[in-house]
């Protein structure tokens, strides 16, 4: 059985409120919901999220660390197998973090690339 959630149109819930009808348009919802998630962020259960602002935010950037933050925030989205492609690059004169290459192969053996979850995921860090 394929999880679903309501589709989305640019972030927002699509207002026709249709389910996704595959895994890959299912775990790419999901993936930027949890890519854009900090940790902490909800208030009924703070354990959930990215640890951006321990490892990220106002430390000194470390291609090691970040690349294993976002591999375990892509990992531990349902449907994810294993995250094939992922590099990050840091730009320090506009000061943002962003993911231009990504690639994940989903339970089903189906891929997901960075151009399927809708562009590059942009952290700005100013």
């Amino acid at each position: 059985m394929i999880p679903f959630c309501f589709k989305q149109v640019g972030g927002d819930i699509d207002p026709s409120f249709a389910f996704t009808t595959t895994l890959a348009e299912y775990v790419g919802i999901r993936l930027r919901e949890n890519l854009s998630f900090f940790l902490g962020e909800w208030f009924l259960d703070q354990r959930q999220g990215m640890p951006y602002w321990r490892f990220i935010l106002g430390q000194k950037y470390d291609a090691g660390i970040v690349d294993r933050v976002f591999r375990k925030g892509a990992l531990a989205t349902v449907g994810v197998a294993t995250v094939d492609k992922l590099i990050t690059k840091f730009d320090r004169k506009s000061r943002t973090l962003s993911v231009p290459t990504f690639q994940c192969t989903l339970v089903d053996g189906s891929t997901i690339t960075q151009d399927q979850l809708g562009g590059v995921f942009i952290l700005d860090l100013t």
